[in-house]
């Protein structure tokens, strides 16, 4: 087509038919251009849209997995709770035991139950932390079991020195698994005054469980 225009273009006498012919030669070479532009264009969107596509369902398709992760893991969390009696604080020769139960009130057993620091001493005194850091203390009857299946209880109990108005709480920690692997931290709250109810406060707690070891 382009030879055409311009053995004609060549051959005119008439310099106007010259130009129409330039003119039809030189649009001819912008219009292909421009085609092939457009289609050059269009191909590189096209391929955008598909990457796009194609991220987007990848990241969907995770987020399900970790929706379908999430909900299995709740579905068979175990959780722990602090059963405390006054019956079971004794007085034993200027120092106070302070035994406590825990109880799994999760849907699942909890295994592999171990002590945590609260502090970075890896000792007893470690593994109970105090509000008042004048206290002294220490674990005094480790973990009476390492599994509790739904509805059981472990016992533990601390051993803390004995003053004459004892008002304070205190804090410890439960690592622990699922039968799945994953591994749990728990953080427990207890307190003690003998100066108005001579016994465990009211004020106590069984935090939720954190996470801190995910199946692999």
């Amino acid at each position: 087509m382009y030879l055409h225009l311009f053995l004609q273009f060549q051959r005119s006498d008439n310099m106007l038919a010259n130009i129409l012919a330039g003119l039809a030669l030189a649009y001819a070479i912008w219009n292909d251009h421009k085609e092939r532009q457009n289609k050059k264009l269009l191909a590189d969107a096209q391929s955008r849209i598909q990457k796009t596509q194609q991220d987007l369902e990848e990241k969907t398709q995770e987020f399900n997995q970790k929706l379908g992760k999430i909900n299995s893991s709740e579905s068979i969390l175990p959780h722990l709770y602090l059963n405390l009696s006054d019956d079971d604080i004794k007085n034993k020769g200027g120092k106070m035991i302070f035994g406590i139960w825990v109880r799994n009130v999760g849907q699942a057993a909890a295994v592999n139950i171990q002590m945590g620091y609260e502090n970075n001493d890896q000792n007893l005194a470690g593994m109970l932390r105090s509000e008042n850091d004048d206290q002294s203390f220490s674990l005094y009857d480790y973990l009476s079991a390492t599994t509790a299946l739904t509805g059981e209880t472990v016992f533990l109990s601390f051993c803390i020195q004995k003053t004459d108005e004892m008002l304070d709480f205190y804090y410890f920690k439960l690592h622990y698994s699922d039968l799945a692997g994953r591994v749990y931290e728990q953080e427990f709250k207890f307190g003690y005054g003998n100066k108005f109810q001579n016994g465990y406060s009211l004020n106590q707690g069984s935090f939720q469980p954190k996470l801190i070891e995910d199946i692999v």
